[in-house]
């Protein structure tokens, strides 16, 4: 059984993207084996398609393989394409720890949206301490929204209170 935050994922995030839009590109950033085939919902039952990078995960190895995978790092990657979508979730203070890292990531977000109507969804858990270098770059850099009809600063009651925000860029 998944977590309450994944189950959220899974059943409303993914399901309102499915519902609302066509041909976007989405990207996913850190997805592990629990999460690898997040993929074959996008790429092979809607128009959109979905882009995933983790910096240990190999999609090669797994039976969801893909070639929208990257295995790397995603403050260094250099992507060839814009999103419209892009799902930030779980990554500070599990993989992007230092402030100048979460800034630098937050800034790579930024560059790597389409355009002001697409969306940067931030998942993380309430118990980290955004400094406020960050939180300043980011209500900087984007606007929060609403995503459909889900409200941003959307707390899931689970054992972690995985938070949930949604933002447009400014």
């Amino acid at each position: 059984m998944p977590t309450k935050d994944r189950f959220f994922l899974e059943s409303k995030l993914f399901k309102e993207i499915t519902l609302n839009y066509d041909n976007s590109k989405i990207l996913f950033v850190g997805v592990h084996k629990y999460s690898s085939w997040y993929a074959t919902i996008f790429n092979n039952f809607t128009s959109n398609t979905f882009f995933t990078i983790d910096t240990e995960f190999d999609y090669s190895k797994n039976k969801y393989g893909t070639s929208f995978h990257s295995v790397g790092d995603f403050l260094t990657h250099n992507f060839n394409r814009r999103f419209d979508i892009i799902i930030f979730n779980g990554i500070f203070s599990y993989g992007i720890n230092e402030v100048n890292l979460q800034k630098k990531a937050i800034l790579k977000i930024h560059k790597l949206l389409s355009n002001d109507s697409s969306y940067f969804i931030f998942g993380y858990r309430d118990h980290i301490d955004l400094k406020e270098e960050v939180n300043n770059l980011i209500k900087n850099k984007f606007r929060k929204v609403t995503f459909k009809n889900i409200e941003s600063d959307l707390i899931v009651n689970s054992d972690n209170n995985h938070k949930f925000s949604f933002w447009r860029l400014n």
